[in-house]
Order: C-alpha cells, then structure tokens, then sequence
C-alpha cells in the first residue's frame, strides 16, 4: 500500500449537503463515498442493497484535518450489504445432538 492515499466522494452527494439547510435524510448508493468534514451533523441513509439504513455523521467519524487525510472512513463501512445465515445442514444436525 502506498503511503499517500486518494479519496473519493460523490460529487451529487456533496451537492446534497449544500443544499440541504434543514438537516433532512439524504438518500445515496454511493458506499465507496468518503466521510468529509463537510457532513458532520448530518442524517445520510446508505443503501445495502435491499434498503436504506440511516447513519448520524458526528466528529468521530471525520477528526481533525491532518489525521483526517491519514485515517478516513467510507460510508460502506457502516453498513453491512451482507448477512450471515447459518447453514441449515449444521443446524440439522446440532438439533439431532441435543435430542
């Protein structure tokens, strides 16, 4: 990996953020988007694939500028596009054990 990294946001969603004065949901597809300082204070609703999952940008997520450009968060980060369900083979025959 090298050491200075590029970031990437979407250029609709930073649009959004501008314009959005009242601090609605905003809706994106965007999960590889980068967590800027210009979201803090923001309701953004990222979708998994299935639906939208709202997440509250607060200064955890974005810290101060010179750690920010070593240490940034995507926003596929916060929400899982995947579930993990347990085989049904293995469920079978644990249920079989324990009778």
């Amino acid at each position: 990996m090298s050491n200075s990294k590029i970031f990437y946001t979407a250029h609709h969603l930073l649009k959004k953020v501008s314009k959005n004065t009242q601090k609605l949901i905003l809706t994106t597809w965007s999960r590889e988007s980068t967590v800027i300082p210009i979201f803090l204070d923001h309701t953004i609703s990222i979708y998994n694939g299935k639906q939208h999952f709202p997440v509250y940008i607060t200064k955890s997520f974005c810290l101060q500028e010179e750690i920010f450009l070593k240490n940034f968060h995507k926003f596929g980060e916060f929400n899982n596009s995947r579930f993990f369900k347990s085989h049904k083979f293995v469920e079978n025959k644990i249920k079989k054990k324990l009778k």
